[in-house]
């Protein structure tokens, strides 16, 4: 097949399962493998790795770390399918654990989503949680959204538990979200709710951030913050607890108001919504109109006046 370049996509699967039913075709072919395969040929160690791991889980750990540490994208993706897809992590083996480590730091892009899945997947046995966790956080997204969506749909209703963070994973995790661009898919929805009703002040700083980077190249544009993200953000704090630092959260975002680097509209938004939802919200508007400086009490207007409707308007007629 190599010599006469003879395609060996899909329907080589079959072909080459019987011929590696003979175990000294089989321990061929894993030298192959592990050499200088063709490419369409490295991908198929996809067909012995299933078969190792229930017959020799030793030597299953062992190629399958072999491929994964190649830098050739096809070895280590067909390593990816063998071990991530299919029915064997619904059963996860002590071996499963390293290959798909290995396979989270792989520099290709695919096989680096493919081992978030599988890490999603070996994290639903308590057993595994902690490492599987411990992967998925320490998988680089490389600002790519294929693989930031895999981030969030791994602790989604199809994947682990989101409880299994701590809170240093989840800051880890958000700091890694946030020069992606657009968030748009249920996934994220699911994801950042998820946050906003375990650590909403995580959340908040997540979108300080993303304010900050994209400022400069999105000002003059009135976009609401929703631009992110088809949910309207209070859904994002619907059942958030009051954080310690909420107050001095609103006032971070006063600074942002006065820097005038950003646009108003989005820091306001902002503002109202994570006020809204912990209450705090007029408890600092009342603060700077009461303050007797002007900055605080013009911008204390500015936020009266771009209040969303539906908010509570107590504080109107003082601001006003």
């Amino acid at each position: 097949a190599e010599e006469y370049d003879i395609h060996t996509g899909e329907s080589a699967f079959g072909f080459i399962e019987i011929l590696c039913r003979g175990l000294s075709f089989r321990t061929a072919f894993i030298e192959h493998v592990l050499g200088n395969p063709h490419p369409h040929i490295g991908f198929q160690i996809r067909v012995v790795l299933p078969v190792l791991r229930t017959e020799d889980p030793a030597e299953y750990e062992r190629v399958g770390l072999a491929c994964a540490s190649r830098n050739s994208g096809e070895v280590a993706w067909g390593a990816a399918h063998a071990v991530c897809f299919g029915p064997d992590l619904e059963s996860p083996l002590a071996q499963d654990v390293p290959i798909i480590a290995r396979l989270a730091l792989h520099p290709d892009l695919n096989v680096r989503k493919l081992a978030i899945n599988g890490a999603a997947r070996l994290g639903r046995s308590p057993e595994f949680e902690g490492e599987a966790a411990a992967m998925i956080v320490g998988t680089d997204p490389a600002e790519s959204i294929q693989l930031g969506s895999a981030l969030c749909e791994a602790f989604g209703d199809r994947g682990m538990r989101f409880a299994a963070l701590s809170r240093d994973q989840v800051r880890s995790i958000l700091s890694k979200l946030v020069p992606i661009d657009r968030f748009d898919g249920d996934e994220h929805d699911v994801f950042f709710s998820r946050v906003g009703e375990l650590y909403p002040d995580l959340l908040f700083d997540f979108f300080l951030e993303r304010l900050r980077r994209y400022a400069k190249t999105r000002s003059g544009r009135r976009r609401h913050y929703s631009h992110w993200g088809n949910t309207p953000l209070r859904t994002y704090f619907a059942k958030a607890p009051v954080p310690v630092t909420a107050i001095d959260q609103l006032r971070n975002a006063r600074e942002l108001l006065g820097s005038e680097e950003f646009s108003l509209s989005w820091v306001a938004e902002l503002f109202w919504v994570f006020g809204a939802a912990e209450g705090a919200a007029h408890e600092v508007l009342q603060e700077w109109l009461d303050s007797g400086d002007p900055e605080k009490v013009e911008l204390a207007k500015y936020l009266t006046e771009a209040r969303p409707d539906g908010e509570d308007r107590s504080a109107e007629t003082e601001a006003g």
